[in-house]
This record gives C-alpha cells, structure tokens and sequence, in this order.
C-alpha cells in the first residue's frame, strides 16, 4: 500500500513503527522485512495487469520501473540457499511479467512517449 500511495518502498523502521506503533517485545526482523519485499513485486506484477484493464497504462510504466530497480537492489545482495533465495530467484520472472505488459503498451501505442 505505502509504494501505490508514496511512489517508494517501505523501509524496515517504517515497517516497524506501523505494524507496532508501541514498543514491545515483538518486532520485524531483517530477514522477514526482506521476505516481504521479496513478495512485494509478485503483487505488483498482478497489479499492473489489474491497471491495464482499467486503462491507467501508465501505472504499470511506473510499476515497471520500481520493480526493476528491485530487482536491481536485490542483486547485490549475497544469499544463501534458503526461502530469501528462493523468492529472489521468482522476481526475475516477476519483473519479466511486468517488462512483458509495458512491451505491449509500447507496441500499441497506448504509453505516452517521454
């Protein structure tokens, strides 16, 4: 919700004080922090499909664009084999799904050019 209302990814103190906004004992680890923004451009691509139905094409430029720079983040991370690897390695097709709708806005004309 914060990156389709602010244009950005929520950050992992941000998390923390939403999901808790009185400190406790509970709390949001690095690693389930990061296994959401793994999960983070599944949606969007689902999302930008959703935007396109709509019409609002531009959305799904945006989302591209957020998601491949995710990607890029992500890439320079060194993980292990474990659930974070698994999820970093389904992104690549996540931001192909995305690259593959603004491939077809493109084609037929429906983006605007910048």
């Amino acid at each position: 919700m914060h990156f389709l209302q602010e244009g950005k990814l929520l950050t992992l103190p941000q998390a923390r004080a939403f999901l808790f906004p009185n400190p406790t004992s509970i709390s949001v680890d690095l690693e389930d922090y990061l296994m959401g923004i793994f999960n983070l451009p599944s949606e969007l691509a689902r999302f930008s499909v959703n935007s396109v139905i709509k019409g609002e094409y531009q959305q799904a430029e945006i989302i591209f664009q957020f998601v491949s720079e995710l990607y890029t983040g992500f890439r320079l991370l060194n993980l292990k084999n474990d659930a974070l690897r698994k999820r970093f390695d389904a992104v690549k097709y996540d931001v192909k799904k995305v690259e593959e709708v603004v491939y077809d806005l493109t084609l037929r004309g429906l983006l605007k050019k910048k």
